[in-house]
């Protein structure tokens, strides 16, 4: 399945798609809206762990340069 989405400091549309327990999208941000010497681009994978987690990694990148890269883990709270 793939997916649209829109927010107010992302750039044009987010694009995602699902395969599996995998849900990967893609969409530029700016930073400083009006200046597009600031977007950047995001890549995030987030995925449903056998344990219930769902792991995030995104990736940030700024003219096809890695600035960071981020790894988080979402759990159900109870």
């Amino acid at each position: 399945m793939r997916y649209v989405g829109r927010a107010n400091d992302v750039v044009g549309e987010a694009r995602g798609k699902v395969d599996d327990a995998t849900f990967q999208f893609a969409y530029t941000v700016a930073v400083k809206p009006g200046n597009p010497l600031f977007n950047v681009r995001l890549n995030q994978t987030m995925t449903l762990q056998r344990d219930g987690t769902v792991e995030n990694r995104a990736t940030i990148r700024k003219l096809g340069v890695v600035l960071s890269r981020i790894t988080e883990r979402f759990h159900r709270a109870d």
